[in-house]
């Protein structure tokens, strides 16, 4: 059975493919170009479903035939961008990134990108931008969609369509409100997983089984309403793409504004209408049917592009980016994809060999990411072991095997000495104090100190910097008070990314955070403890380990904070400086004397060629260990 084909459908593919191929270029005014994936799921559910109906009503649906026919339709093209991809990665990335590519790569063959991703990043965090694969999280669901629904839809076969609406309706509904319940308890679970995303699929499925199950026709006399409606439809979308933001909760109730949009243009949008004329229009039409192919191509060209660029993508290169995702789009659509579906193989079983030479090559392409060290044919101007030195471990767990760098408010137990009369110190600060695990434990083992780690990520412990979770933050600005009540610590070491939260501020909030900031110090000081502040490191403009191996230290910069707030910062210190029991230790110094000692030329590695700086403002273990030392030769023992 050959589906009735609607051009109008191809051409509001290509309304959701260019939105995020815009998204991923990154146009700041298709923020909301995510949701075309959106409307991705609802044509599919919509498609999926009237397809399998109207096979069960002939008596012909077979559960192979249906596998075989979406095998055929999805893999090559997949299986072709991998294998392209791979050779790229090969030969382009850096080891880290090149083990992460292949990571991703295992998790695609598998039809589980999605874990993957849900478990190593959020999709709208700046490392997504670098990752040539994370757009196939929403092919793995539209594959574990397929897995399930058929079986679904046989069961419920047998009972009367009032039924069998009415329970996807149950289901759908129900997914739709994990979706809104996951925004605030699971965010990534709700925007990477099925269960949250189902009811989309389904939303295009009772599409079908109304446009399927309709009696009457469309009429002249309705024809106003039906245009008033694919008015409403395209409204719903181009609201979505437009006006939604990144940091919008998704998908949640929001998600119904472009669902419901499609599904009204399914319905509605037929060659009766204008807007169902405007959507098969020959070269609208064309780009639909390049969708599924751009789709795959246009994050890998953004992604590769991205890693071997230590600045920016420029808007000449982005449009030659954009260009190339279309051409390429092209070519696999048209020589690619028919070959193994309405070409001469489209019946042959030389299509499931060819599937698995494939997958066999990008597993042996995994394997040889994990034996062969790149570094010694690839990487000649850098140091041995360049690449394993330039991380840390910063996973690093107390006594009682709790994780030291985390969001739980409880601080971290690291070390606890024979002595009851010695002092206690509590190591407090953001992610720049969680890089000093294992030396904060060897300083306390040196000196027979007990000690504790409290470093929450993002948290400055002013009132309007906010951590990961503005509650977490304010939640730890009390702990430490009543720390200080208690007496629970005899010195605190403040370590943070304390300069660079107050630059953008106005100079009011800048008043406010460091006023607050001087409270929260005074109150530790009054308790009659000793608090040693950390001046926060140098800040480098670009990634110091891509510079490194592309050959493009020179290029790298120190990024100097504004005179005013340099000089605000100043004005809080001298007045703390005049309590005895405050002592400022310059954490910026080390690094840089350690490197090329000025701040001009600092580009983040030690004379030796190794890397003092992961990122931009983290530490490696070289880097942490020199500020440490530095700081015990200085201070020593509190």
């Amino acid at each position: 059975m050959k589906l009735h084909y609607r051009p109008e459908i191809d051409g509001l593919r290509a309304l959701a493919v260019l939105p995020i191929l815009f998204f991923h270029a990154g146009f700041k005014k298709f923020e909301g170009g995510y949701v075309g994936v959106d409307i991705f799921f609802v044509i599919s559910g919509y498609l999926i479903t009237t397809i399998i109906m109207r096979q069960l009503q002939e008596g012909s649906f077979s559960f192979f035939e249906f596998y075989e026919r979406r095998a055929r339709r999805l893999l090559p093209a997949l299986l072709f961008v991998l294998l392209i991809s791979s050779g790229y990665a090969w030969i382009w990335l850096l080891p880290n990134d090149l083990r992460d590519f292949s990571n991703s790569v295992w998790a695609v063959l598998l039809f589980a990108s999605n874990f993957f991703f849900w478990k190593d990043s959020g999709y709208f965090s700046i490392v997504a931008e670098f990752r040539p694969l994370i757009h196939t999280w929403s092919l793995a669901v539209e594959e574990q969609y397929y897995l399930i629904f058929p079986i679904l839809l046989v069961v419920l076969a047998y009972k009367k369509r009032q039924f069998v609406v009415f329970a996807l309706t149950a289901i759908a509904i129900t997914s739709l409100f994990f979706a809104q319940w996951a925004t605030t308890s699971a965010p990534s679970v709700g925007f990477f997983l099925l269960p949250s995303r189902i009811w989309e699929f389904i939303l295009g499925s009772l599409t079908a089984y109304y446009l399927v199950n309709r009696k009457h026709p469309i009429s002249v006399a309705s024809k106003k309403g039906h245009e008033l409606a694919t008015l409403i439809g395209l409204g719903c979308i181009a609201y979505a793409l437009f006006f939604f933001k990144k940091e919008l909760a998704y998908p949640s109730l929001w998600t119904l504004i472009p669902t419901l949009g499609t599904s009204l243009l399914l319905i509605f949008a037929t060659q009766g209408t204008y807007c169902g004329r405007v959507l098969a229009l020959q070269p609208i039409r064309t780009v639909g049917l390049m969708s599924y192919s751009i789709y795959l191509w246009h994050q890998p060209l953004f992604a590769f592009a991205r890693l071997r660029q230590v600045d920016d993508l420029s808007l000449g290169v982005t449009w030659a980016l954009i260009t190339l995702s279309i051409v390429l789009g092209y070519f696999t659509q048209r020589v690619i994809e028919p070959v193994w579906r309405t070409g001469a193989f489209a019946k042959s079983k030389l299509f499931f060999y060819l599937v698995g030479l494939s997958s066999l090559l990008l597993i042996l392409f995994c394997v040889a990411t994990r034996f062969v060290n790149l570094e010694t044919f690839r990487f000649k101007h850098l140091p041995e072991d360049y690449f394993k030195k330039s991380w840390i471990d910063y996973k690093f767990h107390g006594l009682n095997g709790q994780q030291c760098y985390t969001d739980h408010m409880i601080p971290c137990h690291v070390a606890k000495s024979a002595n009851p009369n010695s002092r206690r110190v509590l190591m407090v600060g953001d992610s720049h104090a969680g890089d000093f695990g294992h030396n904060f434990k060897r300083y306390l083992d040196r000196f027979d100190l007990s000690g504790s780690q409290f470093s929450v990520p993002g948290c400055t412990f002013m009132i309007s910097q906010k951590g990961r979770n503005s509650g977490d933050c304010g939640l730890a600005r009390e702990q430490i008070l009543d720390l200080s009540k208690a007496k629970a610590f005899d010195v605190y070491l403040f370590i943070g990314q304390f300069t660079d939260s107050t630059e953008q501020a106005t100079a009011e909030q800048r008043e406010a955070d460091l006023q607050s900031f001087k409270a929260l110090l005074n109150g530790l000081l009054d308790s009659g403890a000793q608090v040693i502040f950390f001046k926060q490191r140098v800040t480098l403009q670009r990634d110091p380990q891509k510079a490194g191996a592309l050959n493009k230290r020179d290029e790298n910069r120190v990024i100097a904070n504004s005179v005013d707030n340099r000089i605000a910062w100043q004005l809080l210190l001298d007045d703390l400086a005049k309590n005895k029991n405050f002592k400022v230790f310059d954490s910026a110094e080390p690094l840089i004397m350690a490197g090329c000692g000025q701040a001009d030329c600092f580009d983040g590695h030690a004379k030796s060629g190794y890397l003092l700086y992961r990122d931009v403002t983290h530490l490696t273990d070289l880097g942490a260990k020199t500020v440490f030392d530095a700081y015990i030769n200085k201070l020593g023992v509190p």
